[in-house]
């Protein structure tokens, strides 16, 4: 898709989200992609300030001001607005659809394994939901066998989570616009499944919990953001939960200390290495994996595949993880070079010649392999009532969770 079409299909779905239409048009809706690689929509509207190339651009981005202008109301919340705009454009690059899908039916789609032993999330959260891809999978699980999966959103930019909002009409779909950080304890514990694309990036979060613990893994959990959601998604799983995250790279590679520390109370599932241009349609290629845990908390010591996956090492001058060169069919992707990361520093970029398509095939059978052996069904099964009677505290609080995003 071009970047001209997308910038219009976003105008289009603001426009939508802040009309006074009901129902919404969730179709409008749903193309919405955010602005990572639309940096020019922060340019100001002066023309003479635009670069030639990207004048093709400038009258939509008018547009877009100016309904950001009217919505508004007054030039403080029209500021917000700009700076929920302008995080969007750093880091908002939106999953494919193709691998939450992927995901969701490698681990609850299989109805003749998984479902007749009982693995149906009823609880799911997604901390960092943008628009809600991995949750709308949950749609699946409803529509194949009759589930009734409750989904908590937290999305802590004010324009994505008002869209959101706006998608979700479900009595089981709720919304925080906040940071996971302000995730309350007194839903620690309960949910069947946490799935999301993790932010990532050099972004602290302040959780007394982590930032002033005694645990100093944890307390350095809090200086970057990813490492942060590791740990604190597994805190929100009930035991025998499955977490299910997109993160960057950097983490199986440099971040030993902190997997060990997950690793204490969950078990491996799989890892997949994930081609770089899994997000080339949203405007970047950056390294990221799949990694799948389930919680154990009464799990004793490491698996010979956890091992492994705790070997981070630099293989000429580029950094990599030993699991990877022991199970390259893990490595999802057609063709590997040397090159430099997202940072700037050496690194190696994988690629796969189909596309996002190809790299959601070739997981699905890896993905579907690892749940068959690895996923411990009876320590699921096990804990399932816990999850379940969980939903009594969803809906006490689904007075509070329906009002709108700050």
């Amino acid at each position: 898709m071009s970047k001209l079409q997308r910038l219009r299909d976003n105008i289009a779905a603001i426009r939508e989200a802040l009309s006074e239409q009901c129902p919404k048009d969730v179709n409008v809706l749903g193309k919405y992609s955010g602005f990572g690689g639309l940096g020019f929509v922060l340019n100001s509207l002066n023309p003479a300030d635009w670069k030639k190339n990207d004048m093709v651009f400038y009258a939509d981005t008018v547009n877009l001001h100016s309904l950001l202008h009217q919505a508004s109301g007054s030039e403080q919340v029209y500021e917000r607005w700009m700076a929920s705009l302008k995080a969007s454009v750093l880091t908002a690059f939106y999953t494919p659809i193709e691998i939450p899908e992927t995901i969701f039916k490698c681990i609850f789609g299989n109805k003749q394994e998984f479902y007749a032993k009982g693995i149906i999330p009823k609880t799911m959260l997604d901390p960092a939901a943008g628009m809600g891809v991995f949750g709308k999978m949950c749609q699946y699980i409803d529509t194949a066998y009759s589930g009734n999966v409750s989904v908590t959103y937290f999305e802590n930019d004010i324009l994505t989570a008002t869209l959101l909002k706006a998608m979700q009409g479900g009595k089981n779909s709720f919304v925080y616009c906040d940071g996971f950080e302000k995730f309350p304890s007194n839903e620690l514990g309960l949910y069947d499944l946490v799935a999301t694309n993790v932010p990532f990036g050099n972004i602290s979060v302040y959780d007394a919990a982590y930032s002033k613990s005694d645990n100093a893994v944890r307390r350095e959990a809090a200086k970057m953001i990813h490492k942060y959601y590791v740990l604190k998604g597994l805190d929100c799983l009930r035991d025998g939960g499955i977490e299910a995250y997109i993160i960057t790279s950097n983490y199986l590679n440099r971040d030993g200390e902190q997997l060990a520390e997950a690793l204490r109370q969950a078990r491996l599932i799989g890892a997949y290495r994930l081609a770089n241009n899994l997000f080339k349609e949203n405007g970047t290629e950056v390294g990221t994996d799949l990694l799948v845990l389930q919680k154990d908390v009464r799990k004793q010591g490491v698996t010979a595949d956890e091992s492994l996956l705790l070997m981070m090492y630099e293989d000429g001058g580029c950094p990599t993880n030993a699991y990877f060169e022991c199970y390259p069919e893990r490595v999802i992707a057609t063709d590997k070079v040397v090159d430099t990361d997202a940072y700037g520093k050496p690194g190696f970029v994988y690629d796969h010649k189909d596309g996002v398509k190809g790299i959601a095939e070739d997981l699905s059978i890896v993905l579907a392999n690892d749940m068959r052996k690895n996923c411990d069904v009876g320590l699921f099964n096990r804990n399932e009532k816990k999850g379940a009677d969980s939903t009594d505290s969803h809906g006490s609080r689904e007075k509070k969770k329906s009002e709108k995003p700050k």
